[in-house]
């Protein structure tokens, strides 16, 4: 049996709960609940920066049925979390991610129960983690904290895409 939680998604930005598509990206929902201009439009998208700052949590309540209690495993995978994050099931943290490019698969059985549950992803500020990173001694045209993730490289700006450092499920 498979569910797919591509629907009812929710993203908590401080407090206040906005639809969420999935997939998806943050600076998108962020557009399409009004609260920043079309970032793809003149250079609208350096007034969005301050998105791209925070750290978000994505949270997805489902149901599971008796029946689906009676399976020996119940996994929720991800085909995508760009980048860094946090994945958790009923407040039980499954894992932490920091690859845009790998599937993610958690084993939630003994954390589920019968009826409503929440899957929760916190997304951590792609932005915040890198001013963390080391980059005494490496050279590159422009960002240099940019080599060190698994990450779309063309979110730090190109010369055909502005600088939004998206991120999302």
């Amino acid at each position: 049996m498979k569910i797919l939680l591509k629907n009812n998604w929710k993203i908590n930005n401080d407090g206040k709960y906005l639809n969420a598509s999935v997939p998806g990206d943050i600076t998108i929902d962020m557009y399409n609940a009004g609260l920043i201009s079309d970032p793809y439009i003149a250079e609208n998208y350096k007034d969005a920066e301050w998105v791209g700052r925070k750290d978000y949590d994505y949270i997805n309540n489902f149901e599971i049925t008796k029946e689906m209690l009676s399976f020996s495993s119940i996994k929720v995978i991800f085909k995508g979390i760009d980048v860094f994050s946090e994945v958790y099931i009923n407040g039980h943290l499954l894992g932490k991610t920091k690859n845009a490019f790998l599937k993610y698969t958690y084993e939630i059985r003994d954390y589920v129960k019968e009826g409503q549950n929440e899957l929760k992803v916190r997304m951590i500020s792609t932005l915040n983690e890198m001013d963390k990173i080391n980059t005494e001694g490496y050279f590159a045209i422009f960002n240099i904290p940019r080599m060190f993730l698994r990450k779309p490289q063309c979110h730090f700006g190109w010369d055909w895409a502005p600088k939004i450092c998206a991120y999302g499920i």
